[in-house]
């Protein structure tokens, strides 16, 4: 097996092929302002950047670190 462990470097070696999708989403999003953008942690917050000042959010909410409490009643409270 080969080793599985992660690599900040083919990370970015990837990093055009990994954000094409979302550079396509982001074209299709009408500014609104006033909306909040969640951060799940899964990158280093650039596309996150990208996606606050194309949609004219208001705020970003890191959910890195954040109890699994927080996540529940932020997915309640989007559900409603």
């Amino acid at each position: 097996m080969g080793d599985d462990s992660w690599s900040p470097t083919v990370y970015e070696r990837f990093a055009a092929e990994r954000e094409q999708p979302f550079w396509d989403l982001l074209a299709l999003v009408e500014p609104t302002g006033g909306g909040v953008v969640i951060d799940l942690g899964c990158g280093s917050g650039e596309l996150t950047r990208s996606l606050h000042e194309r949609s004219g959010a208001t705020k970003t909410v890191a959910l890195v670190g954040k109890t699994r409490e927080v996540y529940r009643r932020l997915c309640n409270r989007i559900a409603k």
